[in-house]
């Protein structure tokens, strides 16, 4: 499971482990990034935290995500 906090000043993102939330490493972001997220669609966000995420987590989230990120992937290229 994976959740999305946009704060007004700050996002996060956190996943379920071991039945406690888990804030995940965004990059160069840290735990945390400002709330300046901008999009076309929200397609366009799955492809970017996906490339965000550690390849550990990138491998259970593709899973979970695969239709997302495909969609995501075509609306890139349109």
């Amino acid at each position: 499971m994976i959740g999305f906090d946009y704060g007004t000043s700050n996002c996060a993102v956190g996943i379920m482990s071991q039945g406690q939330p888990q804030l995940v490493e965004l990059g160069d972001y840290g735990r945390y990034m400002s709330s300046t997220l901008y999009a076309p669609s929200r397609e366009v966000i799955v492809n970017w935290l996906q490339k965000q995420l550690s390849q550990t987590n990138q491998i259970t989230f593709n899973q979970q995500r695969q239709w997302q990120l495909q969609k995501g992937r075509s609306v890139l290229r349109d």
